[in-house]
This record gives C-alpha cells, sequence and structure tokens, in this order.
C-alpha cells in the first residue's frame, strides 16, 4: 500500500528511517531506494512544529551550511519556530534558538560558528552556534531581505527595501564583548520610487559588494562607500544576485530569465531561461543552482554549467504548488540543501541531483 504513495507523504510515515533497515524497508516501499539517500527533516519533529501542513506558516527559508559543513542551519518563517541548527551528517538537532517572528535570511560565517540571522522580527542578530551567545547587531521598522558575511568574515552586508549598509567586526564572532556596531550606509533610495533593492552578494575578496538596484547592479567599494562599476540589467527588474569566485555576476528576475555578466567590465556573457528567483553558485564557481518558484515550476532546482550554459540535471521532488523556499551549496560543493514551502530541509548529491541517505530527526527532549 505505501509503495502507492508520494514521497512527501512517505516522508512523514517512515519515521524509522537508518541504513540497517534497508531490507525491512524495501518490503514496504519501492521508493525507498531513493529515500534513503537522504535524510529529510520535518519541522513536526521539533518543539512548536505541529503547525506544518498551514500554508505560510512553515516554509523554510533559509538555509545555510557552516564553514566546515558539519552543521546545517534552517530558518522558517512559521510564527512560533526557533532557529534550528543541525548536524549536516545525521540531521541531529544541535541547537535551537528563538525566532518568535520567524526567519527569512540566514548567512553562517565563513570562519567561525557564528550565524547571521535575520526576518520576521526586523532585528539583525549574530548567534554563535557553539557556545549558544548571541547579540542584536540592528532592529529598525522594516524586514531585512538579505544579510551576508563578506568571504573573509569580517564585514557583514544587510539590506531592505531602501538601504543598503555594512558593519565591520573587525574579527571573528560577533557575539563577543565589547562589540561596537559601526554601520555605514552605502545606499538609500526613495520611498515609493522603481529603484527596491532586491538583493546583495560580496565579490570573492569581499573588496566590492554588488547590489540590485531596480533594473540595475551597483558595484560598490566596501571600503570607499563609492560606486565602482555598473551593470543596466534592463528587463522587468532583479529579484536576486549572486557573485561566483570565478568573477561572475549571475541576476534573476520576473522577467524569467538568469543573466550572467562579466564582473571585470559588465559584458553579458550569457542569458540562460527559465530563472527562478533563488540562485547561488558553487564554491567553485563552477555551476549554477536556482529555484524556480510559481505555479508552473514548483518543486524544481535548475543546476547549470556556469561557463557553458548547459543543463546539467534538475531536482524535481513532489513539494506541491508551494515550492521551494531556500537552495544552498555546502563548502565543498558536493552537497546541496534544499528547503521548501512544507516546512522540510533535504540534502542532494550536487553531482547529480540523487537524495543522499535519508534520517528523520529525532524529537527534541
Amino acid at each position: 500500500m505505501l509503495s502507492s504513495l508520494p514521497e512527501d507523504a512517505l516522508y512523514h510515515i517512515l519515521k524509522f528511517v537508518d541504513e540497517n533497515d534497508d531490507a525491512r524497508c524495501a518490503r514496504i516501499s519501492k521508493s525507498w531506494t531513493n529515500l534513503r539517500r537522504a535524510w529529510v527533516v520535518s519541522r513536526s519533529s521539533f518543539p512548536g512544529g505541529e503547525g506544518v501542513g498551514r500554508a505560510g506558516q512553515n516554509g523554510v527559508q533559509a538555509v545555510a551550511f557552516s564553514c566546515d559543513g558539519k552543521l546545517l542551519a534552517i530558518g522558517a518563517d512559521d510564527f512560533a519556530l526557533n532557529l534550528m541548527v543541525l548536524d549536516a551528517v545525521t540531521g541531529d538537532l544541535r541547537r535551537t534558538f528563538p525566532r518568535p517572528l520567524g526567519t527569512s535570511c540566514l548567512d553562517f560565517s565563513p570562519t567561525d560558528s557564528t550565524v547571521l540571522v535575520a526576518g520576521g522580527s526586523r532585528d539583525l542578530i549574530a548567534y554563535n552556534t557553539a557556545t549558544g551567545n548571541s547579540r542584536e547587531l540592528w532592529r529598525g521598522s522594516e524586514e531585512l531581505r538579505c544579510v551576508t558575511f563578506s568571504p573573509a568574515g569580517s564585514t557583514i552586508a544587510y539590506c531592505r527595501t531602501l538601504i543598503v549598509a555594512v558593519i565591520d567586526i573587525g574579527g571573528p564572532d560577533p557575539t563577543r564583548d565589547p562589540f561596537a556596531v559601526p554601520a555605514r550606509v552605502l545606499l538609500t533610495t526613495h520611498p515609493g520610487g522603481p529603484r527596491r533593492i532586491e538583493g546583495i552578494a560580496f565579490s570573492p575578496t569581499g573588496s566590492v559588494l554588488a547590489v540590485g538596484v531596480g533594473t540595475r547592479v551597483k558595484c560598490y567599494d566596501v571600503a570607499s562607500g563609492q560606486v565602482r562599476s555598473e551593470i543596466a540589467h534592463g528587463g522587468y527588474g532583479i529579484w536576486t544576485i549572486a557573485y561566483s569566485s570565478r568573477e561572475i555576476i549571475a541576476v534573476g528576475g520576473p522577467d524569467g530569465k538568469l543573466v550572467l555578466y562579466d564582473a571585470s567590465n559588465g559584458r553579458l556573457i550569457r542569458e540562460i531561461s527559465p530563472a527562478g528567483n533563488g540562485l547561488c553558485f558553487s564554491p567553485d564557481g563552477l555551476m549554477i543552482a536556482f529555484r524556480k518558484h510559481g505555479l508552473t515550476g514548483a518543486g524544481r532546482v535548475f543546476f547549470y554549467d556556469a561557463e557553458t550554459g548547459d543543463l546539467r540535471f534538475v531536482i524535481s521532488r513532489n513539494y506541491g504548488i508551494h515550492g521551494l523556499g531556500a537552495v544552498r551549496f555546502s563548502p565543498d560543493g558536493k552537497t546541496v540543501a534544499v528547503g521548501d514551502y512544507k516546512g522540510r530541509a533535504a540534502l542532494y548529491d550536487a553531482t547529480t541531483g540523487d537524495l543522499r541517505r535519508m534520517r528523520r530527526a529525532p524529537p527534541a527532549a
């Protein structure tokens, strides 16, 4: 009977998952050969997660790996759930942090165990996942749209609809004392205007911050705050941007195209269609992934060769019409974490798109 169920239903039924159960599971489900290649975390496994299934209140909006690839942070837009930090190998819960109004964006430090978290409660908080310490770095009247560390971990950038700012933390662990928060505003746009800020990304050296503003990409010198260059993207605007280790800027927007530009001169490299509203480069810059959102493409992540534009593979699972909320590569580029709007996070092989071994995270004590 179970063999006829869709995978999303099986995820909620198979609670005994372990590689030693292969023979027993194979007799129950024909899909087990696929399911055993990943662990899938459902937020209903944790305190406050009983509301899984209510549309708009349980989507995994952000995922991020720690710099050593051993931890995975998961943030959701729930109004009653915490930020979760999991063991990236087993899926076991390591630590939770209170986020009473949810999480929409997060980023791990590239040098230590600090994770930046924003969204919902209109604040920016740094959590030390090793010590449990936390510190509020910013609070305002508007929810942040994006937060990110520079590659060296010494600078934090954040944006909301009308403002882009940076914070020079000067060293590891911004939760330490004493710590000043000298935020520097790089850009302010006008309320009611068409120049909405939709994405930010650091260059590989951290000296440049690329900002999506309206239909243009502005590249700022982080030290001076001056504009180094601009890329006229055109189209219907920008939803998200990414900056690769090979000096390529990727732009995705509502016009349904993923566009790659040479960061050094703004030259158009190629257009890829269809695009989604979330994208990221692999650490080596050779692959780019973007998630497709909406009724026509929900539940799919496309992986393209960043140099040739060729489609490598597509992750397509039964996520339902609510689709995907986040996608991130691990530091070694071998694994991709995907969060969906059913409140789950899963790991996939970044070479083939196959699910890795499934493991249901145990309920917290």
